[in-house]
């Protein structure tokens, strides 16, 4: 077909409607690159704060193994004697992380046995850190003894009307008067008094007057046992 024939042929089919197909070209794939990282850096950790502490043995004995660890350790360490002994008085230079806030300490005898141990302690701001034995148990607390009340017969034998009598435990204040306001021993008479036989007793006899007629100390009790009032004060006869 002639070129003039084509075009009209052409213009032909553009005037009849004939729809007009458009390729898309297709896209090209795209790449994404990804980031290098950069050179890992290891964390440095901070230095040690080394202060320097004396440790002194106050134990009265020789220290032949002596251990101080961080308290947040679960190990003792190393023996910071090593082949040396720290004799009673003597005074071992160590230096110590103060980075740490607390410390746990052992001393031991040659023979392994514990002169020393202290735990959780923080390190003192005059550098020094002393050594003391363990202290000594506290003492048993002391054995309550039911009462045992035995009957005392006190017998004026003054020669004196008894007035007043004070009866007590040792060492403790005389107390009431036993007698009362209504009653007196004459001559020769007796009262029973009911005392604890674990205890000393104490006891004045007084006449109307509150003048002495004797005065006893410390004075152990059993059944039936028999106090004797004599005048030993020399007080003025007569009720």
């Amino acid at each position: 077909m002639r070129p003039i024939a084509r075009c009209l042929a052409a213009s032909l089919v553009l005037a009849a409607g004939c729809p007009i197909y458009t390729i898309r070209p297709t896209p090209q794939p795209t790449t994404t690159v990804r980031p290098m990282p950069g050179p890992t850096t290891t964390p440095v950790a901070p230095a040690p704060r080394l202060v320097q502490v004396h440790i002194i043995n106050g134990t009265n004995q020789v220290v032949c193994y002596l251990h101080i660890s961080p308290a947040s350790d679960n190990q003792w360490g190393e023996d910071r004697l090593g082949n040396q002994t720290l004799p009673h008085g003597a005074a071992l230079r160590v230096q110590l992380d103060a980075r740490y806030p607390a410390w746990d300490l052992l001393a031991q005898t040659c023979e392994r046995e514990t002169l020393a141990e202290m735990r959780n302690f923080a390190l003192p701001a005059d550098g020094n850190i002393y050594l003391q034995p363990p202290a000594a148990p506290p003492p048993p607390p002391p054995v309550e003894v039911p009462p045992q009340p035995v009957q005392v017969r006190l017998v004026n034998d003054s020669g004196i009307e008894i007035w007043y009598l004070y009866v007590s435990e040792v060492g403790a204040p005389w107390g009431e008067d036993r007698l009362g306001d209504a009653q007196t021993i004459p001559p020769g008479e007796e009262v029973i008094l009911e005392l604890d036989a674990n205890l000393l007793w104490d006891y004045k006899a007084e006449d109307r007057n509150h003048q002495s007629i004797t005065e006893q100390y410390n004075l152990r009790v059993f059944e039936g046992a028999v106090w004797s009032v004599r005048n030993t004060h020399g007080a003025p006869g007569g009720g």
